[in-house]
């Protein structure tokens, strides 16, 4: 990042914007239920106690 008269620049590489896409896919294997399920255990946990 480079400053000029107190304004902030920045440069950009956009070929991340694509490469970016890739990170996220929606209609890909995660909205596949026999292959990916999020299972929450929502009851309350005790907390970690130290040995005496």
């Amino acid at each position: 990042m480079h400053k000029v008269e107190d304004t902030p620049l920045a440069e950009l590489d956009l070929g991340d914007l694509d490469r970016g896409k890739f990170d996220f896919d929606p209609n890909g294997h995660y909205a596949r239920p026999d292959l990916f399920t999020l299972q929450v255990n929502e009851s309350p946990q005790h907390t970690v106690q130290p040995r005496n």
